[in-house]
């Protein structure tokens, strides 16, 4: 298995095909990309670094959100079962299935791309559509639905969940029982009694949402710090305010911004791995 660790460190960004290398070619573009790269980094150096994360969103991430757009409205607008998404049948699987939680966006069909990879390492894939917006209980309630209906097909097999942005929330308060808990009209996890795991949720991986100091000692309640696993973006113009608070070999830095390391090879890379790792 490759380790995690060396997957992250690595400072080259993935070049993918976009309209901008289409039309620009790839060494005008990459130069693009290298130029304001070298500016976001002595921005958050020398003049501040919150100043050098929103440039960076911004400048780094143009491309990208035109990406996400064609992802959500035109490469992976159809049924996910088109894409090998979804699976009926689950009773020959050995490997946990996975569901992809999408962010505030709307809609699973950006992260297409990761959820394709995670299907060539045979991983059966589902996908939820939670609407808009923050973090609500409605939102929460067709998580665990959904992890119901998972369940169902296999009932030997538990459920990881791999969620991005906003979804990271809606993924770590899915990972507690629905009834110690509830979600205030401000989008935060508030517990009512003593914390209980979610007997069916298994590994979680969020990506550009850290879990800070707060909700490791949540985590640690339940005693499932060791299945938890954060990917965050170097470039993180939404997030930057919170600083990961698991330890080193569970989380990883990927050369992106906040939307455009759902995108990265890296990513896929790391979240594949820590799916495979075996939790001592």
């Amino acid at each position: 298995m490759a380790n995690v660790a060396s997957v992250c460190t690595s400072q080259t960004p993935s070049w993918y095909p976009t309209q901008v290398l289409s039309a620009c070619g790839n060494k005008v573009y990459r130069a693009w990309f290298f130029c304001h790269q070298t500016l976001v980094e002595t921005c958050r150096r020398y003049v501040s670094p919150a100043i050098g994360a929103c440039w960076g969103m911004v400048f780094l991430e143009a491309h990208t959100l035109m990406r996400a757009s064609w992802h959500t409205f035109k490469k992976y607008r159809k049924n996910p079962k088109e894409y090998g998404l979804e699976p009926v049948n689950l009773s020959k699987q050995t490997q946990n299935p996975v569901l992809l939680i999408h962010g505030a966006a709307g809609s699973w069909n950006y992260l297409g791309d990761l959820a394709t990879s995670l299907t060539k390492e045979k991983r059966s894939v589902f996908v939820i559509n939670l609407g808009s917006g923050q973090p609500t209980n409605e939102k929460r309630e067709k998580i665990y639905n959904k992890i119901e209906e998972i369940h169902k097909a296999n009932k030997t097999l538990k459920i990881d969940i791999v969620a991005h942005s906003m979804g990271g929330n809606l993924a770590l308060y899915s990972a507690f029982e629905e009834s110690c808990s509830t979600i205030d009209k401000q989008g935060d996890l508030i517990f009512a009694r003593t914390k209980k795991a979610h007997p069916l949720v298994a590994k979680v991986i969020t990506i550009a949402l850290p879990a800070d100091e707060k909700e490791l000692s949540w985590i640690k309640e339940i005693g499932k710090v060791k299945e938890f696993f954060n990917v965050t973006a170097k470039y993180e113009g939404l997030m930057g305010h919170k600083k990961c608070a698991l330890e080193a070999d569970q989380t990883c830095e990927i050369n992106a911004a906040h939307i455009g390391i759902v995108f990265q090879k890296e990513t896929q890379s790391a979240v594949n791995n820590f799916l495979s790792r075996r939790i001592k």
